[in-house]
């Protein structure tokens, strides 16, 4: 759900869901090495470290998208 929603977003608002996303995959990070350093559960550290990189290649992909559009709207 919050994938469908970011990728509309990406549509009409590009630099706006470009912050959400940045903000996203940065929690995710946080949680991950929250886990990691504490050290009590490696299962949900692996889970959100995959997370993160998956959001993070999105967010690449998606700004290159955006930056050849001129970060316009699309209309």
């Amino acid at each position: 759900m919050v994938g469908v929603g970011l990728g509309r977003l990406w549509d009409t608002h590009p630099r706006i869901a470009f912050v959400f996303h940045l903000g996203i995959t940065a929690m995710l990070g946080g949680f991950a090495l929250s886990f990691i350093v504490s050290g009590n559960n490696w299962t949900a550290a692996v889970i959100l470290t995959i997370a993160f990189v998956v959001m993070a290649v999105i967010l690449v992909f998606f700004t290159g998208l955006a930056i050849q559009d001129g970060w316009s709207r699309s209309e």
